[in-house]
């Protein structure tokens, strides 16, 4: 029975390995960034296909195509704005959806598709600023010592990093991080201050 189960967790570990790999392949970045952040992408995508048509003299259909980009981005922002209002919180998004309503009113799709770029481009740049700088710090939490070495008698033994405390002498080995804060009371090295500095977020 403990065969099967090394068996099965064997198999399985590949599987799991291949849901978190990040996509390779352009294509694959493409439909990952499309997932993503859908709405910035088709109204791109949409204003594309409406110069085209725009350069064939299809002047008519790239309107209606431009139509279709402000109502197919501007029908979420509409709904969180309203479900902003909902829960009494207000800020710039409602003058972008006047400015959107007020696009279809007047009949300029061209710029009321840019008006839903520029909103939810903001968003999208946003929301992926955040999830960089939140990997960022799992990746510098993930870095942070855990235990440290100090003498007791004449054994070198480990401890919890929290467990140091004032006036304890630290041993750092080569290669190890500097678990605590303190004064180099003997020996020399080179120490990467790149985690202190900021450098990897």
């Amino acid at each position: 029975m403990q065969m099967q189960q090394e068996q099965i967790l064997a198999e399985n570990e590949p599987q799991e390995q291949k849901k978190h790999e990040r996509p390779n392949t352009f294509w694959q970045r493409i439909g990952h960034a499309f997932q993503q952040y859908p709405i910035p992408i088709a109204v791109v995508l949409l204003l594309l296909v409406s110069l085209i048509l725009w350069l064939a003299k299809l002047t008519t259909i790239a309107n209606g195509v431009l139509l279709v980009a402000v109502i197919l981005g501007g029908a979420p922002l509409l709904w969180e704005t309203l479900r902003q209002f909902w829960h009494k919180e207000f800020s710039v998004d409602v003058i972008a959806i006047l400015a959107i309503l007020g696009s279809i009113w007047l009949g300029e799709y061209l710029a009321g598709a840019f008006v839903v770029l520029m909103l939810s481009g903001g968003e999208a740049l946003e929301a992926y600023a955040l999830t960089r700088a939140r990997s960022s710090l799992s990746a510098l939490a993930e870095r942070a010592p855990r235990t440290a070495h100090i003498w007791r008698g004449e054994q070198l033994i480990n401890v919890p990093a929290e467990s140091i405390a004032v006036d304890m002498v630290v041993v750092v080995k080569p290669g190890e991080l500097v678990p605590v804060d303190g004064v180099v009371e003997k020996g020399s090295s080179s120490v990467s201050e790149a985690d202190l500095t900021g450098e990897p977020v």
